[in-house]
């Protein structure tokens, strides 16, 4: 179920730059999924940690931006994805902890900021 229909906020009419919106703007979807994955992609981004923030902080900036949501659509919706990239992270350490996932965890916390960089193997 979409939270949309729920909050039945219109979308802003004022100023907009892309015409071919429809629906209601409350939260913002764009939004919601960026900081998601920022929260999800933070522990394992390495040397681009603020890389993945920026992205998200853009993506969310670039919808008031071009007309088609509020401020308060984008907060809205930064708040929940966090809250969703929480849950995941959250997910990710029930199944490495039973084992559905190995030990994935572990060496990406052992390697810390060299996730990106990893050593070739040798055969």
């Amino acid at each position: 179920m979409s939270l949309k229909p729920v909050f039945a906020v219109p979308r802003p009419e004022a100023v907009r730059f892309v015409t071919c919106t429809t629906g209601y703007s409350m939260p913002s979807g764009h939004s919601l999924m960026s900081f998601a994955l920022a929260v999800f992609l933070y522990p394992r981004a390495g040397k681009f940690k603020i890389l993945v923030w920026i992205f998200a902080v853009t993506v969310s900036l670039s919808r008031i931006f071009i007309g088609v949501h509020f401020p308060s659509d984008v907060i809205a919706g930064a708040f929940l994805g966090c809250i969703i990239g929480f849950f995941w992270l959250y997910i990710e350490k029930i199944l490495v902890k039973f084992g559905f996932l190995g030990d994935t965890l572990e060496s990406k916390e052992e390697s810390k900021d060299e996730v990106f960089d990893q050593p070739l193997q040798q055969p």
